[in-house]
Order: C-alpha cells, then structure tokens, then sequence
C-alpha cells in the first residue's frame, strides 16, 4: 500500500498500536499482516 507523505504512514502505525497489532518498521516503512495472514507493506510513494 502507498500512502503520499510520512505522515500518513505514521498514522497507521499509531492506529496499530492502538489496537495491538504486531507489525515491523523498516525505514518508511510498515510491514503487518492482515487476518488471513498476507503480508502488507506500507510505504511512502
């Protein structure tokens, strides 16, 4: 998935750990998996 600034990205991350989502950061960043168990990435593009 991408998202336009760094911003958003950060976004997400805090809604993760709001719901206690499990996820990793790598530079700009976010890597977590859906319920099913697929990979998502999150990047700034």
């Amino acid at each position: 998935m991408v998202l336009p600034t760094r911003d958003d990205v950060e976004e997400v991350a805090e809604r993760l750990d709001a719901a206690g989502a499990a996820y990793e950061r790598s530079d700009d960043a976010l890597e977590v998996a859906d319920p099913w168990g697929n990979g998502v990435r999150i990047v700034v593009g």
